[in-house]
């Protein structure tokens, strides 16, 4: 009667063991189902993968992460023209504009009209960022005749731009050429800017 009973106990004990590696198993596998994006194992049993890592039971989550610090968005932006010879700025000459960079590396810039026999388009351009934390931009406007309508050639600026550490202010160092109706240089400017982000709060 021994051997039965002991090859019964032992059938048991391995059926019990199959049924708890198939269990583990299974849970393993709707485990990494719902947490593709946690490389390393659970820590626990209630432990939940959000964004790539386990938070315990009770811990309260976010379900997105935050927004990385970016370029993207509307700014509100006040440039200064500058000597370009010596570098003296102009603050008599300060203006305001909106610049809004989207993610896809394109820009429009609308600027405050400061001369009044001319009149500029919205600026239509490209940015990138650069090695480090520093961005180039680079934009085109038209400019017509207020009294005749007529085309009065293009404007094009480029720069450098420094975001700050919030990712909410950015400086800029740039240089402005204006053609003529033919597309020859008609002259240059240089300017710096101070960036503020627009945000929803007051």
């Amino acid at each position: 009667m021994r051997p039965k009973i002991h090859t019964t106990i032992t059938y048991s004990v391995i059926a019990t063991a199959i049924a708890i590696a198939a269990a583990i198993s299974q849970g393993t596998a709707i485990s990494a189902q719902q947490n593709e994006s946690c490389t390393t194992t659970r820590p626990g049993p209630d432990w939940t993968c959000r964004n790539g890592g386990w938070y315990p039971p009770g811990y309260p989550i976010q379900e997105s992460r935050a927004p990385e610090r970016s370029l993207d968005g509307v700014w509100l932006v006040t440039i200064t023209p500058r000597n370009c010879a010596t570098g003296e700025s102009i603050p008599a000459a300060a203006f305001e504009s909106l610049y809004t960079f989207h993610n896809d590396g394109t820009m429009l810039v609308s600027f405050r009209n400061n001369v009044l026999t001319l009149e500029r388009s919205a600026a239509h351009g490209i940015w990138r960022r650069d090695p480090g934390s520093d961005y180039s931009f680079k934009f085109v406007h038209l400019r017509r005749n207020v009294t005749t309508g007529a085309f009065a050639g293009k404007q094009e600026a480029q720069g450098t731009l420094v975001l700050s550490d919030s990712g909410d202010e950015f400086t800029t160092d740039g240089a402005t050429r204006v053609f003529d109706t033919t597309g020859n240089p008609a002259g240059t400017s240089c300017s710096t800017s101070v960036g503020t982000r627009f945000q929803f709060e007051l």
